[in-house]
Order: C-alpha cells, then structure tokens, then sequence
C-alpha cells in the first residue's frame, strides 16, 4: 500500500521540479483569466500572424501550471478551438502538450492519451514540426509509464528515431525508456539507461540539467534498492542530495530523502530512517507541499505500526489524514483510512476500525483500483475474524479471492493481446521474407542447373519444417525432461516431496521469454529448498526481494507459466505440505498444527484452498488415508 501512496506523490512532483522558482512568478487566478481571454482576442483579431509570439505566450501558464483550475482549462479550450479554426496548428498543439502538463499535475494521465488521440483523428501530428510532435509523444510516453504500461513505451520508443530531436529531449526519452524498462522488471537495461542520460547530461550545458541529474541518481538508488543492493542504493541517493543541496532543489531533496527513508526502514535501521523523513518533512513544510507533508508523515507512521508503536502510528496517520480530507474522496483519502483502520485493529478497537475501513471501502468502489480493493477485503476479512463473525469472513475472502482472479484474468487477457500482437509483427517479416525469397526463386531459375539444386533445398526444408511440427509434442516433453534431469539429486528429492505440477507452456511462450522462464524454475526451486511457503505472511514483495527482483516481473513470470495468482500458487506447495504431514503423521497431530506448519494464517482460507485443490476437505483427506492404512 505504502508504494502506491508514494507513487501517487512522486507521479505529482515529477513534473514541477525543473522550475523551482517558478511559482513565484506565477499569475493570480485573475491574471490568469485576463492573460488567457486576452490571447483569446490577439487569435480573433490579429488571425493571419504568425503563430510564434503565441506560442511564446505559453511559457507564462507553463510556470504557473499547479495553479490553474477548470475554468482557466476550459478557456485554454477556447484557445485552442479558435486556433485549429484558423489553421494554426503549432499552437493549437502547443496548447495540448500545456493541459497535458495539467494533467499530470492532476495525476489523470488517462486524459493525455484521449488528447493525443483526438490530434491524431484531426491529422493535426502530421502538420507540425519535429520538435512539438516529439514533445506530445514524450506526453504519451509519461502517461504510459504512471498507468504502469510500461510494454507500450519500450514498443514505442523506437518509432521516434526517425524525427529531429533536441539534446534535451533525448535525455526525457532516455530516462522514460530506463523507467519503463525498471517497471517491467528489466533493472539491468534500466540502469545502462540511465547511465547514458548521465553522460549525455555531463556533455550538455542544459539549463535545468543538475535537477535532471540529481533524479537520474535518485531513480538509480531506487533500482539498487529494489535489488536489496542498499549500500550501493545509498550511494547514489547521497550522491543525488548533495548535487540537490548545492543547487537549492528542495523538491528534490525532498523526494531522495524519502526514497532513502525506504532503504533504511528495509534494514530495520528505523532511526535513520525517522530521521530521513522528518528532514524532508521540515522541507515540505517550509515549500507549503501538502503532497510530500502528508507522503513522509504516511511514511512514519508505518514504520511505528512495523514497530507496533500503535499510539505514535495512530498520531501520525491521524494528522495525514487531516491533510488528505481536504482533497475530497480520493485514493490517498482511502488509503489513509484504511492504514488507520489497520491501527485500530491492533489497538483493539474493533468498532472504529469496521467503521474507517467500510468507508475506505466506500471510496474505493467508486474507483478503479481492484488491488486497493483485495487488500481492503483481506484487511476486513482479518477483522471479522478476530470479531468472530465468520459469515463475513469467509464473504471478504470469497470477495478478495474472485477479484484476485479476475485481475490475474486480465493480466493473463493483456499478455494474450500483447503476443498475438507479436504475432502478427513476426508473421508480416515473414511475408516478406517469403516474398524475398519467391523473387530470388524467379532469378535463379534462369540460370539452368541452379534451380534443381534451389528446390532440393526448398523440399528439404518443407520436410524439415513438417517434422519438427509433427513431433512438437514430443519435443515439448522432451525440453521438460531436460530441465528436470539438470536438477540435483537433492532438487529431485524435494521435487518427488513437494511437486507442484504446472501444464508445460507452449515453446513459443518459453523462448520469447526466456528470462521469465529462468526466473519461474528458480522460484520454485527457491520456495521448495527454503521453505519459504511455511511463512504465513509471505507476500509476492517477499518473493521479489528473495529473488533480488521486483513484484511486477514476479507477478508476470507466476501468471504467465502457472496461470495462477500468487495466493494461489504459494496455497499449491502450502497444501501438498499439508498432505504430507498428513500421511507422516497420521492422527498424531491436529489439523490446526498442520494448517499452521503448513504455512496457513486461518482455518477458512485452509479449507477452502485445500478443497478447491484436493477435491474433499482436509478432513475427509484424513479420513482416506486411515481407510487406506487399516
């Protein structure tokens, strides 16, 4: 949860924080109105000049940005109409890539994308120049990447090679790019990434280049601490605050010194981590950033909830809620709530908890975050329980289990579209191959003997490509053997124990994503010698951090080869544990100590996997195993 109320706060200042100053130069809403009715009237009676002085005009609402309101969006709207009327095209999409900025101050990056296709369905990209149509993809890029679509961007990319770009340009599409590629898991490629943004950056003289420079090494800590690297992650935070302390960017002070309260929070150094967050507290204060106030309160509230200091949590989530009731119904609102319903649970303080979480729950209905919403139904579930009130539990947790699923459909349903996709991309080279290939044939052909020896070649490899199509099942089995037989023999005892068996993925799938293979064998190989199953809060970030990867390339590798979301596919080592200690032990032990050594937090989610996976109760199960003995 913490992760994605940081991420709402970093996606805020990300985009602000090249123009420190600017704010102070910014228009008062009058000005504002007046400045924009007056560009207004200039369009109207001075239509056939140039576009350039216009479109200079722009800078002054681009430093004031964060202040502008629906109506100034919704003259800016009247601007931009009145110059597509009159065939200005440049500024008519100068004034797009301004509200895009809006919109990602607002964090609705959804509109961007609505924008960008409305100038596509007016044909307006085809008529301006380089420049601006570079600066409306990075627009498309930026809202790509905080949707967390980040597969997109990486496709995407390469398009652009083809028009005229700036130094300063190259450097935003470089960075997009290392953000993509850290997103979808690829660190490595990420960091080479940022790399060449730095040394591109140290070979220009950019304005706004030690700010940029500072982020490139705060993005950088981030990469190694996701890698659990954190000496090497606070190196470069260090390194990032000192270009920050030296240049005044107290934007960015502040979000590297949040990003290294996180390092020090995931060692357990929770001094050095308060610390950290109330140095950029005392900065959010001093700068009026309500969003980083409340980020660095959020976050030390966790970490006394982690220290079970409930009274100083309950302090603080109190005083970030203070500050986000005032931004209406939204997800930091919710989130916030649910934290302190969270609180109240440890306290005891059964009521006030039912009540903060219902209307966290209220909130999230009405937005589209199904994961919020899992977690939500979890928290709610553990509530319930501990209330006794196990109708309700088991309807959170059938709650929490559909829409668990339904996200893990989606994803599997993206993927889908992504290959075919791939598909068709392959087949079109292969067309053309083909036709290559037919042109050569005609060629050939007229040179006598060269064609016997051309179709000899040609009825081997139809053969050839026949064959290996025939015995493509054989040839799966036979690529599983292998990895099976690379195993130790202690890898196979542990196999024959704790098997978890998964249908074989189709080769295809396997080869165009080999680093996902690798890394799905080596979870499982991981979880079965570690035992990391018998954990009872074992989570995917866990799994991450053990693997030295990050949740959404874990996530990725468990859906595409298990097709099973990772409640489902820890539950399936969970459950064959369960089972054999039935059979060792027979009625030696309990049920509640298998469930337990299991890996099992309670006896409604035991029962229900174990059914879902055995096909009878773990009772009935037990039952079979003395009829088979006696």
């Amino acid at each position: 949860m913490k992760k994605v109320f940081v991420c709402l706060v970093i996606i805020c200042h990300a985009f602000t924080a090249y123009a420190l100053d600017a704010n102070q130069k910014a228009l008062t809403e009058q000005e504002t109105i007046n400045a924009i009715n007056k560009l207004i009237a200039d369009l109207t009676n001075e239509p056939l000049k140039s576009e350039d002085r216009f479109i200079a005009q722009l800078a002054t609402f681009q430093q004031g940005i964060a202040d502008l309101d629906d109506d100034n969006v919704t003259l800016f709207k009247t601007v931009a109409d009145q110059a597509y009327n009159q065939e200005k095209y440049q500024l008519f999409s100068a004034i797009t890539g301004l509200l895009n900025d809006y919109y990602l101050f607002k964090n609705t990056p959804i509109r961007i994308q609505e924008k960008l296709v409305q100038l596509e369905s007016l044909g307006v990209l085809e008529r301006i120049d380089d420049s601006l149509r570079v600066e409306l993809e990075i627009d498309r890029l930026l809202s790509w990447n905080h949707l967390y679509e980040s597969q997109k961007t990486i496709n995407h990319i390469s398009e652009l090679d083809a028009f005229e770009k700036t130094a300063r340009q190259e450097i935003k599409l470089i960075n997009l790019l290392g953000e993509a590629l850290s997103k979808s898991g690829n660190l490595s490629a990420a960091v080479e990434q940022y790399l060449l943004a730095l040394e591109l950056l140290n070979s220009e003289a950019l304005s706004e280049s030690y700010s940029t420079k500072a982020l490139i090494l705060s993005d950088l800590g981030v990469i190694h601490e996701e890698l659990s690297e954190y000496d090497r992650a606070i190196e470069f935070f260090d390194e990032g605050l000192a270009i920050a302390k030296e240049y005044v960017l107290l934007d960015v002070q502040i979000r590297i010194y949040s990003n290294r309260g996180i390092v020090y929070k995931n060692t357990q150094q929770y001094e050095l981590a308060i610390e950290s967050y109330n140095k950029g507290l005392r900065l959010a204060r001093e700068l009026g950033d309500e969003y980083s106030i409340a980020q660095n309160l959020y976050n030390i509230g966790n970490i006394y909830l982690e220290q079970e200091n409930f009274d100083l949590a309950l302090t603080s989530f109190e005083s970030v809620e203070k500050i986000v009731s005032q931004w209406g119904r939204t997800r930091e609102y919710s989130l916030v709530l649910t934290m302190l319903g969270k609180v109240e649970i440890q306290r005891e303080n059964y009521d006030r908890a039912s009540n903060l979480l219902l209307q966290a729950l209220e909130i999230q209905m009405k937005l589209d975050d199904p994961i919020a919403k899992v977690q939500l139904y979890e928290i709610l579930q553990d509530l319930t329980e501990r209330q006794k009130d196990y109708e309700k539990t088991l309807m959170y947790h059938e709650l929490a289990e559909t829409l668990s699923d339904s996200i893990d459909a989606e994803n599997q349903r993206i993927q889908l579209r992504e290959q075919a996709a791939a598909y068709e991309i392959q087949k079109a080279e292969y067309e053309k191959r083909l036709l290559e290939k037919r042109m050569l044939t005609q060629e050939i052909r007229s040179r006598g003997l060269a064609v016997i020896f051309l179709t000899i070649i040609g009825f081997v490899v139809v053969i050839s490509v026949y064959q290996r199509r025939q015995s493509k099942t054989e040839q799966k089995l036979l690529e599983y053997s292998i990895r099976i037989t690379e195993l130790s023999e202690k890898q196979k005892e542990l196999s024959d124990s704790y098997s978890v068996f998964f249908s074989q993925p189709k080769r295809e799938l396997i080869k165009d994503n080999e680093s996902l293979w690798d890394l799905f064998n080596q979870m499982i190989k991981t979880i079965v010698e570690q035992k990391l199953y018998k954990e009872p809060d074992f989570n995917v970030s866990d799994l991450a951090k053990t693997m030295k990867s990050n949740t959404n390339y874990v996530s990725t590798a468990i859906n595409m080869f298990s097709s099973l979301s990772f409640n489902h596919f820890i539950n399936r080592f969970r459950i064959n544990e369960s089972k054999r200690l039935m059979a060792h032990y027979s009625l030696n032990r309990s049920l509640e100590q298998i469930m337990e050594e299991s890996g099992f937090q309670n006896r409604a989610t035991f029962y229900r996997a174990f059914k879902n996976e055995v096909g009878v109760t773990p009772a009935e199960f037990r039952h079979q195993i003395k009829k088979a003995d006696s």
